[in-house]
């Protein structure tokens, strides 16, 4: 399930791109090799793959076991080198700025209880882009109003949203990516490295509160 703030992103292709992870890539193409190599060998010599599932001779449960093998064999094996080639092909790496190259680090994942009213307010302040007016968030890591806000520190530029959570469904925002930059941007990471964006746990506010 994608974020608000992916989502987001992902609707501003001309400004950010997310790159294949090197890892993910690697061992995605070594799986979906060896099950391809599976289904052609069954393919192949159909009989051989069931030889080599035979462990008794004798007519029983390994009996129909490996008469049974190869059939598996080719729909499993098929089915798991499709998951494997997706997987290895899948962006899931980091995002990056197109102009710039610059990835984009996670800088704020939170998520609280509240109700449209809270969302929208909440919503409403970080849209600002300015901490003195949305810090410090409310604390939390469970709930269906979320904020989110990635930097791209060596651009000192920053790109925030807040979603609403429905039962069902993908995380919605209803307001634009927000973007912190210049003296913002500073004292958006000053409050971050002091512990200053976010709340201290236990003081988040009730359902339908202001933060």
């Amino acid at each position: 399930m994608s974020t608000a703030l992916t989502r987001a992103l992902q609707a501003r292709p001309e400004e950010f791109v997310r790159t294949r992870s090197v890892l993910t890539t690697v061992v995605g193409s070594i799986l979906a090799a060896v099950f391809y190599g599976i289904v052609i060998w069954t393919i192949v010599d159909f009989q051989g793959v069931r030889d080599f599932s035979e462990i008794d001779g004798d007519f029983g449960i390994y009996e129909v076991r490996a008469n049974a093998a190869p059939y598996l064999a080719i729909p499993v094996g098929l089915l798991l080198a499709i998951i494997a080639t997706r997987w290895a092909i899948a962006r899931n790496g980091p995002w990056l700025r197109r102009s710039t190259g610059t990835p984009l680090r996670q800088l704020l994942s939170i998520a609280s209880p509240g109700d449209d009213a809270y969302f929208q307010d909440l919503a409403a302040k970080v849209a600002t882009g300015d901490p003195a007016v949305f810090a410090p968030l409310p604390y939390g890591t469970a709930g269906n109003v979320t904020v989110e806000i990635f930097s791209a520190d060596a651009d000192r530029v920053a790109f925030a949203t807040v979603g609403l959570r429905r039962a069902g469904k993908d995380p919605h925002s209803a307001y634009p990516l927000t973007v912190i930059d210049g003296d913002r941007f500073d004292a958006l990471t000053g409050a971050a490295a002091a512990g200053r964006l976010v709340r201290a746990r236990g003081t988040t506010p009730l359902l339908g509160e202001n933060p």
